[in-house]
Protein backbone atom coordinates (compact mmCIF):
# COMPACT_ATOMS: atom_id res chain seq x y z
CA UNK A 1 0.00 0.00 0.00
CA UNK A 2 1.55 2.89 -0.80
CA UNK A 3 0.74 5.84 1.70
CA UNK A 4 1.42 9.61 0.52
CA UNK A 5 1.61 12.37 2.91
CA UNK A 6 -1.45 15.12 2.91
CA UNK A 7 -0.48 17.20 6.14
CA UNK A 8 -1.68 21.00 5.50
CA UNK A 9 -0.17 23.79 7.82
CA UNK A 10 -1.87 24.18 10.70
CA UNK A 11 -3.76 27.34 11.38
CA UNK A 12 -4.59 29.58 14.24
CA UNK A 13 -7.68 31.44 12.64
CA UNK A 14 -10.94 29.80 13.62
CA UNK A 15 -13.25 28.63 10.01
CA UNK A 16 -16.26 31.24 9.49
CA UNK A 17 -19.35 30.52 11.58
CA UNK A 18 -21.30 29.55 8.74
CA UNK A 19 -18.83 26.65 8.17
CA UNK A 20 -19.41 25.06 11.23
CA UNK A 21 -23.09 25.45 11.65
CA UNK A 22 -24.68 22.43 12.20
CA UNK A 23 -26.87 21.85 9.03
CA UNK A 24 -23.40 21.58 7.26
CA UNK A 25 -21.38 19.27 9.73
CA UNK A 26 -24.19 17.59 11.74
CA UNK A 27 -22.76 14.27 10.41
CA UNK A 28 -19.15 14.35 10.86
CA UNK A 29 -20.06 15.49 14.30
CA UNK A 30 -21.24 12.74 15.01
CA UNK A 31 -17.95 10.82 14.05
CA UNK A 32 -16.06 9.87 17.50
CA UNK A 33 -12.91 11.42 17.78
CA UNK A 34 -13.18 14.18 15.21
CA UNK A 35 -12.62 17.43 15.52
CA UNK A 36 -14.16 18.81 12.68
CA UNK A 37 -13.35 22.64 14.04
CA UNK A 38 -9.19 21.86 13.52
CA UNK A 39 -9.91 20.26 10.44
CA UNK A 40 -11.72 23.02 9.10
CA UNK A 41 -8.73 25.30 10.00
CA UNK A 42 -6.52 23.77 8.19
CA UNK A 43 -8.67 24.64 5.30
CA UNK A 44 -9.73 27.81 5.67
CA UNK A 45 -13.31 26.53 6.63
CA UNK A 46 -14.50 25.20 3.49
CA UNK A 47 -16.72 22.46 4.48
CA UNK A 48 -16.21 20.49 0.73
CA UNK A 49 -12.29 20.63 0.83
CA UNK A 50 -12.71 19.06 4.09
CA UNK A 51 -14.94 16.44 3.03
CA UNK A 52 -12.27 15.16 -0.07
CA UNK A 53 -9.32 15.16 2.50
CA UNK A 54 -11.47 12.91 4.98
CA UNK A 55 -12.45 10.84 1.82
CA UNK A 56 -9.00 10.38 1.38
CA UNK A 57 -8.36 9.27 4.52
CA UNK A 58 -10.53 6.55 4.22
CA UNK A 59 -9.21 5.47 0.98
CA UNK A 60 -5.46 5.98 2.10
CA UNK A 61 -5.72 4.31 5.38
CA UNK A 62 -8.48 2.82 6.75
CA UNK A 63 -6.38 -0.64 5.53
CA UNK A 64 -3.66 0.37 7.91
CA UNK A 65 -3.51 -1.88 10.67
CA UNK A 66 -3.77 -4.99 7.92
CA UNK A 67 -0.32 -3.27 6.66
CA UNK A 68 1.65 -3.05 9.40
CA UNK A 69 0.64 -6.75 10.65
CA UNK A 70 1.96 -7.92 7.55
CA UNK A 71 4.92 -5.88 7.89
CA UNK A 72 5.69 -7.33 10.97
CA UNK A 73 4.69 -10.61 9.67
CA UNK A 74 7.84 -10.64 7.80
CA UNK A 75 10.02 -9.06 9.95
CA UNK A 76 10.04 -5.50 8.86
CA UNK A 77 9.83 -3.16 11.53
CA UNK A 78 10.74 -0.25 10.00
CA UNK A 79 8.68 -0.38 6.85
CA UNK A 80 5.65 -1.06 9.69
CA UNK A 81 7.02 1.93 11.62
CA UNK A 82 6.92 4.40 8.68
CA UNK A 83 2.99 2.98 7.86
CA UNK A 84 2.54 4.33 11.55
CA UNK A 85 3.99 7.44 11.23
CA UNK A 86 1.96 8.29 7.91
CA UNK A 87 -1.16 7.05 9.66
CA UNK A 88 -0.05 9.71 12.56
CA UNK A 89 0.15 12.68 9.72
CA UNK A 90 -2.96 12.09 8.16
CA UNK A 91 -4.86 11.82 11.59
CA UNK A 92 -3.14 15.53 12.66
CA UNK A 93 -4.43 16.84 9.04
CA UNK A 94 -7.80 15.76 9.61
CA UNK A 95 -8.52 16.73 13.32
CA UNK A 96 -8.33 13.11 14.45
CA UNK A 97 -5.93 14.06 17.24
CA UNK A 98 -6.73 10.53 19.48
CA UNK A 99 -5.95 8.41 16.38
CA UNK A 100 -2.98 10.73 16.24
CA UNK A 101 -1.83 9.47 19.44
CA UNK A 102 -2.45 6.70 19.61
CA UNK A 103 -0.70 6.07 16.01
CA UNK A 104 2.58 7.93 17.40
CA UNK A 105 2.80 5.40 20.12
CA UNK A 106 3.17 2.82 17.85
CA UNK A 107 5.58 4.28 15.67
CA UNK A 108 6.95 4.99 18.80
CA UNK A 109 7.27 1.07 19.99
CA UNK A 110 8.42 0.26 16.46
CA UNK A 111 11.25 2.88 16.48
CA UNK A 112 12.38 1.68 19.86
CA UNK A 113 12.26 -1.91 19.43
CA UNK A 114 10.09 -2.94 22.01
CA UNK A 115 9.00 -6.49 22.93
CA UNK A 116 6.30 -8.15 20.16
CA UNK A 117 3.90 -8.62 22.75
CA UNK A 118 3.83 -4.60 23.63
CA UNK A 119 4.09 -3.50 20.00
CA UNK A 120 0.96 -5.85 19.42
CA UNK A 121 -0.98 -4.58 22.68
CA UNK A 122 -0.39 -0.69 20.86
CA UNK A 123 -1.35 -2.08 17.77
CA UNK A 124 -4.55 -3.91 18.73
CA UNK A 125 -6.04 -0.71 20.71
CA UNK A 126 -4.75 1.20 17.32
CA UNK A 127 -6.36 -1.22 15.20
CA UNK A 128 -9.69 -1.44 17.15
CA UNK A 129 -10.14 2.95 17.19
CA UNK A 130 -9.35 2.93 13.53
CA UNK A 131 -11.88 0.10 12.31
CA UNK A 132 -14.82 2.51 14.51
CA UNK A 133 -13.37 5.96 13.52
CA UNK A 134 -13.53 4.36 9.64
CA UNK A 135 -17.17 2.84 9.81
CA UNK A 136 -18.37 6.24 11.51
CA UNK A 137 -16.63 8.20 8.87
CA UNK A 138 -18.00 6.34 5.95
CA UNK A 139 -21.41 6.72 7.19
CA UNK A 140 -20.81 10.28 7.73
CA UNK A 141 -19.58 11.13 4.30
CA UNK A 142 -21.93 8.86 2.67
CA UNK A 143 -24.42 11.55 3.49
CA UNK A 144 -23.42 14.92 1.67
CA UNK A 145 -25.83 17.18 3.56
CA UNK A 146 -26.49 20.42 2.43
CA UNK A 147 -22.87 21.20 1.54
CA UNK A 148 -22.53 19.07 -1.34
CA UNK A 149 -21.70 21.31 -3.89
CA UNK A 150 -19.49 21.57 -7.02
CA UNK A 151 -15.79 21.74 -7.57
CA UNK A 152 -15.73 25.45 -7.80
CA UNK A 153 -17.14 25.43 -3.85
CA UNK A 154 -13.39 24.23 -2.90
CA UNK A 155 -11.01 26.45 -5.18
CA UNK A 156 -10.85 29.77 -3.06
CA UNK A 157 -8.37 28.24 -0.13
CA UNK A 158 -6.74 26.94 -2.97
CA UNK A 159 -6.48 29.93 -5.41
CA UNK A 160 -5.14 31.89 -2.99
CA UNK A 161 -2.13 29.60 -1.80
CA UNK A 162 -1.12 29.97 -5.70
CA UNK A 163 -1.76 33.79 -5.32
CA UNK A 164 0.38 33.88 -2.45
CA UNK A 165 3.32 31.39 -3.84
CA UNK A 166 2.79 29.38 -0.48
CA UNK A 167 3.75 25.51 -0.88
CA UNK A 168 1.01 24.26 0.68
CA UNK A 169 -0.85 24.75 -2.52
CA UNK A 170 0.42 20.98 -3.38
CA UNK A 171 -1.74 19.73 -0.41
CA UNK A 172 -4.73 21.63 -1.18
CA UNK A 173 -4.73 20.10 -4.37
CA UNK A 174 -4.30 16.79 -3.04
CA UNK A 175 -7.40 17.25 -1.16
CA UNK A 176 -9.91 18.70 -4.20
CA UNK A 177 -8.37 15.66 -6.64
CA UNK A 178 -11.56 13.17 -6.47
CA UNK A 179 -13.51 16.54 -7.05
CA UNK A 180 -11.42 17.43 -9.83
CA UNK A 181 -11.25 14.70 -11.41
CA UNK A 182 -15.20 14.48 -11.67
CA UNK A 183 -15.40 18.14 -12.92
CA UNK A 184 -12.11 18.99 -14.97
CA UNK A 185 -10.88 17.65 -18.74
CA UNK A 186 -7.88 14.74 -17.90
CA UNK A 187 -5.51 16.57 -19.92
CA UNK A 188 -6.23 20.08 -17.94
CA UNK A 189 -5.85 18.73 -14.14
CA UNK A 190 -2.74 16.96 -15.78
CA UNK A 191 -1.46 20.67 -16.90
CA UNK A 192 -2.25 21.70 -13.61
CA UNK A 193 -0.89 19.19 -11.33
CA UNK A 194 2.28 19.30 -13.26
CA UNK A 195 2.75 23.31 -12.84
CA UNK A 196 2.17 22.73 -8.75
CA UNK A 197 4.51 19.87 -9.21
CA UNK A 198 7.11 22.41 -10.22
CA UNK A 199 6.14 25.01 -8.29
CA UNK A 200 4.99 27.15 -11.06
CA UNK A 201 1.90 28.40 -8.72
CA UNK A 202 1.36 31.77 -11.71
CA UNK A 203 0.68 29.24 -14.39
CA UNK A 204 -1.63 26.74 -12.36
CA UNK A 205 -3.35 29.93 -10.99
CA UNK A 206 -4.31 31.09 -14.96
CA UNK A 207 -4.83 27.48 -15.87
CA UNK A 208 -7.61 27.25 -13.09
CA UNK A 209 -8.95 30.86 -13.95
CA UNK A 210 -9.39 29.56 -17.76
CA UNK A 211 -10.81 26.08 -16.70
CA UNK A 212 -14.78 25.85 -17.42
CA UNK A 213 -15.76 24.46 -14.11
CA UNK A 214 -19.94 22.79 -14.75
CA UNK A 215 -22.59 24.44 -12.22
CA UNK A 216 -24.16 22.13 -9.86
CA UNK A 217 -27.18 20.75 -11.04
CA UNK A 218 -30.70 22.19 -9.95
Amino acid sequence: MTHSPFVPGRATDAPPPAALSNDTVDPLLAVSGLDVGAGLRQLAGNLAAYRDLLSLFLDTHRDDLACLGQHLATGEREAARRVAHSLKGAASAVGAFDLKSLATEAEHALRDGLPEASIQDRLQVLGTALARFCSQLAAALADPGPAAGHAEAGLDPLMQLLRDDDIRAGDALRSLLPTLERTLPRDVLNQLTRQVQAFDFKSALNTLAQAHLPRPMP
